[in-house]
């Protein structure tokens, strides 16, 4: 995708329609958007972007938000049941992330 695609996303919440900066892929500051919007707090939107990963196989992101959610308040069996929600729509999710998920949980700070 080029960089004049990815700045033009926009996500519809609701009746709500934010336009996100995605020119650098990176940066946190669409998720932290999209979690502002949708009024959820953190760990619920942490531990749904979790099981959202896992079913695309995304164990990196998963890794990542793994320690997101725990910095966020989650416990280990909300990522793990987070991770298992995916078997609902088939096992990839669950058998390439629960692993990573849980050693992502293990090793990030409390």
């Amino acid at each position: 995708m080029t960089d004049r695609a990815l700045s033009c996303w926009i996500f519809m919440l609701g009746q709500r329609r934010i336009r996100l900066d995605c020119l650098n892929v990176m940066n946190t500051t669409p998720i932290k958007k999209l979690q502002s919007a949708s009024k959820l707090d953190a760990k619920t939107f942490q531990l749904i972007y979790i099981a959202l990963q896992a079913q695309n196989g995304g164990a990196g992101s998963v890794a990542g938000h793994t320690a997101l959610a725990k910095k966020a308040g989650a416990t280990r069996e909300e990522v793990m049941g987070a991770v298992l929600t995916t078997l609902m729509l088939g096992v990839n999710g669950v058998a390439d992330c629960l692993a990573v998920a849980l050693e992502s949980y293990d090793n990030a700070p409390a």
